[in-house]
């Protein structure tokens, strides 16, 4: 989940962007620009759709560890395939940046305990 949150900050920080601008006079000027500069704030929005799938699959999670529900089960398990989906539709830009995110919550999706389980 923090794999996901963190890329918020980073939409607005990091420059993903570069490039150059010349003047009429001759001198260029290297130039660099972040996610929500070039594209808006509606970038933040598609950002938060890992972030609430994170979230979900936390929570399906929690609901096999501490109640042996199939249902939490089936939730967890398709929060991380749409995930994953994410991470293939945006890996043109930000997708490749959740596959930690992803990854982790494979490794707690298939390692999480259920209640009844020693």
């Amino acid at each position: 989940m923090a794999c996901a949150l963190a890329l918020l900050p980073v939409a607005f920080l990091a420059p993903v962007y570069s490039g150059e601008e010349s003047s009429s006079s001759g001198t260029t000027v290297a130039t660099t620009h972040t996610l929500v500069e070039v594209n808006g704030l509606w970038v933040v929005w598609m950002l938060c759709i890992p972030l609430v799938l994170a979230v979900m699959a936390w929570l399906g999670l929690h609901l096999r560890c501490s109640r042996d529900s199939s249902w939490g089960t089936r939730l967890a398990w398709s929060s991380v395939v749409l995930l994953w989906a994410f991470v293939v539709i945006g890996s043109a830009s930000v997708g490749f940046l959740l596959i930690p995110a992803a990854l982790l919550l494979v490794v707690a999706a298939r390692h999480t305990p259920t209640a009844g389980s020693s």
